[in-house]
């Protein structure tokens, strides 16, 4: 099994484990642009901002939260860096990333785009692929 294919099945798995239905509530893209940036040659789905990723990954952690030094609400930019993992670890504990809280953010993006992936190359979305080994 090559990289690349280790990747996937990995994210694959996981995305499994928290629940492929309610994760494509979280793809931030249509099918039809998933195609799209893929047929591209964009195998990472990069052309879709990342920002647009990684909010998805966030999904139902509260929007501006308090700066944890200054308790400030709202974007401070000294402070900024400490605010999504704040937010990750609020939406650890809520569903589908509450199935495998101690997942990163980045760990979260490569689930999301793993089913993005899923979602491009099937004609329908209605069940969820099998895990291959």
């Amino acid at each position: 099994m090559t990289p690349a294919q280790e990747h996937r099945a990995k994210y694959l798995a996981l995305a499994l484990q928290l629940g492929f239905d309610d994760l494509i509530q979280l793809v931030p893209a249509t099918p039809e642009s998933i195609r799209a940036a893929l047929g591209a040659g964009d195998e990472h789905l990069n052309t879709i901002p990342l920002v647009s990723w990684d909010q998805a990954a966030l999904l139902g952690a509260p929007g501006p939260i308090a700066c944890p030094t200054c308790g400030r609400m709202g974007p401070n930019p000294i402070y900024a860096n400490d605010w999504p993992q704040s937010r990750l670890g609020v939406s650890a504990r809520l569903l589908p990333w509450s199935r495998v809280p101690s997942l990163s953010l980045a760990e979260r993006v490569c689930v999301l785009k793993e089913v993005a992936r899923q979602i491009a190359e099937r004609s329908t979305t209605a069940n969820p692929p099998e895990e291959t080994t």
